[in-house]
């Protein structure tokens, strides 16, 4: 049987696999096709239905599937870069429990970044909303009433620590002024360094504990 005609099956599952092979480099995708071809081409004159042989390689798209994931998870990981990387453990994220792990680390290491570069663009426009605050004596038996819920309230019995952003400002001092300036960037770094490590363990793990591999055994 011909494998050019259009309205082929064969035909039209290598197409489906041309399309799903996109993210490949050109080079690679040319050969994998070719090999496909060329297996498939070898069942059908031997005299195996058409369909009968595709079954055998299933659905174009999860066929080629095993090849994409093997190249964008090493292209991740030497790169190294933090973008490849969170894309990645996104793609994984519903089929691995390490890569949705590594996401959730990396969605709170992020949130912690974005919230203290917030602050410090709150803090250039308006120094009075960001800031620590200290509701002292600490020892005293008392307790500061907040008219708006706290932005990162943290309690320690009856007295109260308020950290970040508050708007309105509690009426207790502040006592940090520009320093809060160098505490939001060293809590920016440590959070951009745990995404980046989080993301470089998770790719990593990702790669050993699924062991990605082509599915070229469907060819033998």
């Amino acid at each position: 049987m011909s494998l050019h005609r259009k309205d082929d099956p064969v035909t039209t599952w290598l197409k489906n696999l041309q399309r799903a092979l996109a993210p490949l480099p050109g080079d690679d995708s040319r050969e994998i096709l070719a090999e496909a071809r060329e297996h498939i081409a070898e069942r059908v004159a031997s005299g195996l239905p058409p369909l009968k042989v595709l079954s055998a390689f299933g659905n174009a798209e999860t066929y080629a599937q095993g090849f994409v994931d093997e190249y964008l998870l090493n292209r991740a990981r030497s790169s190294r870069r933090t973008l490849p990387m969170l894309r990645m453990v996104v793609r994984f994220a519903g089929r691995s429990v390490v890569a949705g792990l590594g996401l959730v680390c990396a969605v709170i290491s992020g949130f912690f970044g974005l919230w203290s570069v917030g602050c410090i663009a709150v803090k250039i426009v308006r120094p009075d909303l960001v800031g620590l605050w200290l509701d002292l004596p600490l020892s005293a038996q008392h307790r500061y009433e907040h008219s708006q819920r706290d932005f990162i309230p943290l309690s320690f019995g009856h007295d109260h620590i308020v950290f970040g952003f508050q708007n309105p400002p509690p009426s207790f001092p502040e006592y940090l002024g520009a320093w809060i300036y160098p505490c939001m960037v060293g809590i920016a770094l440590v959070s951009y360094i745990a995404l980046r490590m989080s993301l470089l363990l998770s790719v990593k793990r990702i790669r050993l504990s699924n062991k990605v591999q082509p599915q070229r055994e469907n060819l033998a």
